[in-house]
């Protein structure tokens, strides 16, 4: 199989393994993988045409990136993303992310569906194993808004991509989006100070604003409650790390110069929460590691986006055209602004 050039070819039976893992009972998804691939996949399961929209989605991501060859999905989560990459017949996926569960439950899903030629390591994006030049296609979908150290992660991606190699980045946190902007922040705010139901939407057992709170309790027994509660409040967007930092300017009586790593962040884990991304200059970044970079049209549209800048054109036929008038200049800002989702696909030329 080629994979990406025809929307027609792919491997059939891995994608209908991996359709039926979602259609599983919920109890037994726990068992077999890890109760938190429910919350995450909550919204997939049990629902086929669900999944084949995502799995479209995937289609779409690595025919408009041209993926082939060796294909490293850097912060893969579950995994579901990179067997469908193989079920599209991109010929070699290697996993990585940071959290061990989602390494280990990816692992098991793999085995599950009988998928081949996938494997799966724990580290992370800013300094990995991997040797120069080793990677065809580099795929960073939903994690992008995550990297506490991005241009760290390009730079790394740019040591690991052969020269051609194709780097696609895309993510849901468009910061040019006023939706999107006043939703990330209420996102964050929940992270923060959320009630445990809220919390547990978000798959988290205490908010940052606790976390921050209980280490100082820990670490610095002899600083007051005061003092303590309001350490915890102020320094969001701060790790653990950095709070010891701050306690030692606090008794050496320096002034604080140290920043939020992001607007939300957990401190324990140092993983960003919903980073807002301006893909503008994302593509300008990249160029600053020897990419070029673009950024392309998602598959799916919001109608009430097209309305807001006067277009009326629906499905196939609105993307095909919105291919056609991406170039111009005085509607690609406008365009990009309604997006909530952006993709960008950058080529390294040196």
């Amino acid at each position: 199989m080629t994979g990406t050039s025809s929307r027609k070819v792919y491997d059939q039976d891995l994608l209908k393994r991996l359709r039926s893992v979602f259609l599983l009972e919920e109890a037994i998804i726990a068992r077999q993988l890890d109760p938190d691939f429910n919350r995450y996949f909550r919204h997939m399961l049990h629902k086929p045409a669900v999944f084949d929209i995502y799995f479209e989605e995937i289609q779409y991501i690595a025919k408009i990136g041209a993926l082939s060859g060796h294909v490293l999905d850097l912060a893969a989560g579950f995994g579901v993303t990179a067997i469908c990459l193989r079920a599209l017949g991109i010929e070699q996926i290697t996993c990585l992310d940071l959290v061990e569960t989602k390494v280990s439950t990816a692992s098991k899903l793999a085995n599950l569906v009988q998928s081949d030629r996938i494997s799966f390591q724990l580290g992370t994006a800013t300094k990995t194993s991997f040797e120069d030049s080793s990677f065809d296609g580099v795929l960073i979908k939903d994690a992008a808004s995550h990297f506490s150290l991005p241009s760290s992660v390009y730079a790394e991606v740019s040591r690991i991509l052969r020269p051609g190699g194709r780097l696609v980045i895309i993510d849901d946190r468009n910061a040019l989006n006023s939706r999107i902007t006043l939703a990330t922040q209420q996102l964050w705010e929940t992270s923060e100070t959320g009630s445990p139901e809220e919390l547990a939407q978000l798959g988290m057992q205490k908010s940052f604003t606790q976390m921050r709170l209980e280490y100082l309790m820990r670490r610095f027994p002899d600083l007051d409650s005061v003092t303590v509660n309001t350490l915890a409040n102020q320094t969001r967007g701060f790790t653990c790390n950095m709070l010891d930092r701050v306690v030692q300017s606090i008794r050496e009586g320096k002034r604080i110069e140290l920043e939020p790593i992001a607007p939300c962040v957990n401190p324990e884990t140092e993983i960003v929460q919903e980073q807002l991304i301006d893909p503008l200059k994302l593509a300008q970044q990249l160029r600053r590691f020897g990419f070029s970079a673009r950024i392309d049209p998602t598959m799916q549209w919001d109608p009430e986006s097209w309305k807001r800048i006067g277009g009326t054109w629906k499905g196939i036929l609105r993307r095909q055209l919105i291919h056609l008038i991406w170039p111009i200049q005085k509607i690609w800002p406008n365009l990009i602004r309604e997006m909530p989702v952006f993709i960008v696909v950058a080529i390294k030329h040196r």
